[in-house]
């Protein structure tokens, strides 16, 4: 058996830093245990003292990333800015973590993330979720239409997230893209059309539109 070369004393971590390292490079399916004992140095039965199964380690980084995500969002989300702020916040900080961490981003958001069977996924998962419905509730309050708004909300920050994870943006660091998601989700509360239409502001608008409407005499239907 080979000798452990690994001295530093946090193998698990060692381990995830080396799966991050190997998707960066090759992807997903370039992870395997022997891969990820040869990245941390490591004899190839090392790794299985934290981890099951290959699955098991993009599980860890999965809840990995929704921990971050809260601990972020904690930081920069303004207990003191009204409601409407701290939901765009708590948007722009996804973003942000998305240009940060696409590698975390992408195992939250696809299949692995939506793993039920880990008690430590579901709940750090479903700590981002309450605090993200609670911000919703404080920001939208009394609106009989919040549940279309939130999820319209959300699916602008993941649609923006999603554009710079998966390159259609051009490639952008953390401060130009959390810029471009103070701009976009400027957007929330504003709509994307705005509230009088040129025909609706026009106060004859009713009466051509009834006019248009209604047969001239002698025509079909007078």
């Amino acid at each position: 058996m080979a000798r452990e070369r690994y001295h530093h004393g946090n193998l698990r971590r060692a381990l995830l830093d080396a799966a991050l390292a190997i998707v960066a490079e090759d992807g997903v399916s370039a992870i395997t245990m022997s891969a990820l004992a040869r990245a941390a140095g490591v004899s190839s039965g090392a790794p299985y003292r934290h981890f099951k199964s290959t699955d098991a380690v993009l599980v860890a980084l999965a809840a990995e990333g929704w921990a971050r995500l809260l601990a972020d969002e904690e930081a920069r989300v303004d207990p003191d800015a009204p409601p409407l702020d701290q939901f765009r916040q708590a948007g722009v900080t996804t973003v942000r973590f998305a240009v940060t961490h696409p590698i975390h981003f992408r195992l939250m958001f696809g299949p692995i993330g939506r793993r039920l069977d880990d008690p430590d996924l579901s709940t750090r998962r479903a700590e981002v979720d309450a605090r993200t419905a609670a911000l919703a509730e404080a920001a939208l309050t009394g609106d009989a239409d919040r549940e279309t708004r939130v999820l319209a909300a959300q699916a602008q920050v993941y649609g923006l997230a999603r554009l710079f994870v998966d390159g259609v943006l051009p490639a952008a660091d953390a401060d130009t893209a959390e810029a471009l998601a103070h701009a976009v989700t400027g957007v929330l509360g504003e709509g994307l059309i705005p509230r009088e239409s040129p025909v609706q502001s026009r106060p004859d608008a009713r009466n051509q539109s009834s006019a248009a409407a209604t047969p001239a005499s002698g025509e079909p239907g007078s």
